[in-house]
């Protein structure tokens, strides 16, 4: 028995392979009913990095040392957004 070829359209979006009815493009796939069937899909894009939190900026690791009780100074220009960054001495 000799093989006869169908025209078929191949929805680029989920695969699926549907007989042409007619000379006419179809508007959607047959299976997953994507209008863009026939366009492929675009490239993802590369993730943005993620943001700083605000709480692990660049802290010193320098430990915070005060001689007895209450000796140490806050200055004022070492705040940064209501937190110690450094201490003075007297």
């Amino acid at each position: 028995m000799p093989r006869v070829q169908i025209p078929a359209w191949e929805c680029t979006r989920c695969g699926h392979v549907w007989p042409a009815r007619g000379e006419r493009k179809p508007r959607m796939c047959a299976r997953c009913h994507s209008s863009a069937w026939d366009k492929p899909r675009a490239p993802e894009k590369p993730k943005a990095a993620p943001k700083p939190k605000p709480w692990e900026d660049d802290i010193s690791d320098e430990p915070i040392v005060a001689e007895d009780d209450f000796p140490a100074v806050v200055d004022v220009a070492d705040m940064k957004s209501g937190r110690i960054r450094g201490i003075m001495l007297k």
